[in-house]
């Protein structure tokens, strides 16, 4: 879960590759940080319906999901406020999945969101579970290290965890299975053909 980590690293990304002269933009990193995995689930919204032969729905769920965008992030520009502006557009990204998963997952390929659902609770829970141990060691123990030392420590430790509880909620298997099944399919078509 590449967002929790963004966000737990989020001091060590902004000094490393911009200087400590950017270090006023650590919260706002922080935050558009917080909505990556909602971005990256709405990103996949597009190749989906265009596999399902459903451009018209696609025009329909990217218009619906500017529009919420737009919005949040104007709500959030009106304030002034550079911090506020950020919260406005991991929001406007947030809210515009629950349109990504109708039109995909309900409407397209004609199945169930609870199921849809379950299968992306178990990592966000995994990822969650592993970012609050660290977060509270960071802030606790070790708030001054070395920018690379803590960068990799914590980028470690929280892999490391998110790993052991991946494997402790059966998600391993469940890649295993869905690699192996693709494997399978890709072999199957290249004897064919």
């Amino acid at each position: 879960m590449l967002h929790f980590l963004f966000v737990l690293c989020s001091n060590e990304i902004v000094v490393i590759f911009y200087g400590d002269s950017w270090k006023n933009c650590v919260p706002l990193f922080a935050i558009l940080s917080s909505s990556l995995f909602c971005q990256l689930l709405g990103n996949i919204t597009g190749p989906m319906l265009q596999s399902a032969g459903r451009t018209d729905l696609l025009l329909r769920q990217t218009s619906i999901a500017t529009v919420i965008i737009v919005v949040s992030m104007l709500l959030g520009a009106l304030t002034g406020n550079l911090t506020n502006l950020a919260i406005g557009v991991a929001f406007g990204y947030c809210l515009q999945i629950f349109t990504c998963v109708y039109y995909v997952e309900r409407i397209a390929l004609e199945g169930r969101i609870r199921d849809y659902c379950k299968e992306v609770v178990t990592p966000l829970i995994c990822g969650f579970v592993a970012f609050v141990p660290c977060m509270l060691c960071k802030k606790s123990f070790f708030p001054s290290l070395n920018t690379w030392i803590s960068l990799l420590i914590f980028a470690l430790s929280f892999t490391g965890l998110f790993i052991i509880f991946v494997v402790l909620t059966g998600g391993f298997k469940k890649m295993f299975e869905y690699f192996a099944s693709m494997i399978f399919i890709f072999i199957v078509d290249i004897y064919y053909f």
